[in-house]
């Protein structure tokens, strides 16, 4: 016997598809049907579309639903935040955008204890960890030694 979707399946499989393919249009259709959409998440991994859309570097996506006010730290299975994801697959854009929405820099993951910052550099994404220290230039853990001394 096959097995069917249901509709309320075959809804969260079209949003998450529209958001990680950066179709803002259907995003948005979805979003006005039904705002609750915003609080689906991915089956195993539960990602939100914010995770979905940072980590596929889907900018414009991602500013829709930072727009809505969605908590730009929600967690994931592993407590990985959309800014972690951004970073770890290099997404700058992303990053710059989380962190104007008040992304938290220094929450840790539960998966390997790393933060955002912790990410970019693993993955080699420099860009993303020079964005960090120009938005947040004066913060305890981007401060190098004799830093104080200048302010």
């Amino acid at each position: 016997m096959g097995q069917g979707l249901s509709c309320r399946e075959s809804h969260e499989r079209g949003l998450f598809s529209a958001v990680q393919n950066g179709e803002p249009e259907i995003v948005e259709a979805m979003i006005e049907e039904d705002p609750s959409v915003l609080e689906q998440t991915t089956g195993h991994g539960r990602l939100s579309a914010l995770h979905v859309a940072a980590a596929n570097g889907q900018i414009q996506v991602l500013s829709m639903i930072l727009d809505r006010s969605v908590n730009p730290d929600i967690l994931n299975r592993h407590k990985q935040t959309p800014l972690m994801l951004a970073a770890m697959h290099g997404k700058i854009s992303c990053v710059e955008r989380l962190i104007q929405a008040g992304a938290n820099i220094l929450m840790f993951d539960s998966l390997h204890g790393r933060t955002c910052l912790h990410y970019a550099a693993y993955y080699g994404h420099s860009d993303c960890l020079q964005i960090y220290s120009f938005c947040c230039p004066f913060h305890p853990l981007l401060l190098l030694p004799g830093d104080l001394q200048d302010l």
